[in-house]
């Protein structure tokens, strides 16, 4: 009995532990959303439209079901989360070799041609790293981003807003229960423009909260493997 005793105390405290971590993670995301409004919240910047800064706008490639290349596809969940997710990806067929242009690259922004849920069309994310290996299907339009005007971490927060969200889903037009915009609904949001110094300074401290997000995750993911350990031995005992 003490035994037993013991070995609950011991989940409890690892089963704490994991939900520390996970409240770590979600004060990662609130510190990355209170700095963007620290740094341009209160601020008047100039306007643009979106097709000034993404240039080179194009739909993305779905399967065929009659192809025989194969490669790896992104579902809609790889954009549709908040965060660019590689993992979120399905086998596919293709009746010729996908083109560079139709495969994930850190100089795109990707955003979501259509979804039956309005909160989610149009929703935008990107890459940190090229990834060839990846193609992305026709429910996306990707967007090749001037560097020279704006960084990409800037881009996404600000296509989270509720400026933004407001311009697209007043766009959106519904078909079968399915709301989708087009390339040129995407090219024509009016997006504020900072120096791009401001907005390079804003990356970098974006990048330094993601290192720190993703140690917590793998610590998180250490804790999880432990915590289904101990449960296993405990439930052997």
């Amino acid at each position: 009995m003490e035994y037993q005793r013991r070995i609950v105390a011991i989940l409890d405290r690892a089963d704490a532990i994991r939900t520390k971590r996970r409240q770590l993670l979600a004060i990662y995301d609130e510190l990355k959303q209170s700095t963007f409004v620290n740094m341009f919240g209160d601020r008047k910047f100039p306007m643009v439209k979106s097709g000034e800064v993404m240039s080179d706008m194009r739909n993305g490639l779905s399967p065929s079901k009659t192809g025989r290349t194969y490669a790896t596809v992104l579902t809609l969940s790889a954009i549709t989360q908040g965060a660019f997710d590689a993992g979120a990806v399905k086998d596919g067929t293709f009746d010729a070799e996908p083109p560079s242009d139709k495969r994930v690259t850190c100089c795109d922004f990707l955003m979501c041609r259509g979804n039956g849920n309005k909160s989610l069309v149009g929703v935008g994310v990107y890459s940190e790293h090229d990834r060839p290996d990846l193609v992305f299907p026709d429910t996306v339009i990707a967007g090749r981003v001037d560097d020279g005007r704006i960084a990409l971490p800037y881009l996404e927060m600000v296509w989270k807003g509720k400026p933004v969200r407001g311009q697209i889903e007043r766009a959106a037009r519904t078909t079968n229960g399915t709301y989708k915009v087009n390339q040129q609904v995407l090219s024509n949001i009016s997006i504020p423009l900072p120096p791009l110094t401001l907005q390079r300074e804003f990356a970098h401290r974006v990048e330094a909260i993601e290192a720190a997000r993703r140690k917590a995750e793998q610590a998180l993911a250490l804790d999880d493997e432990l915590f289904t350990s101990l449960q296993s031995q405990a439930f052997r005992a």
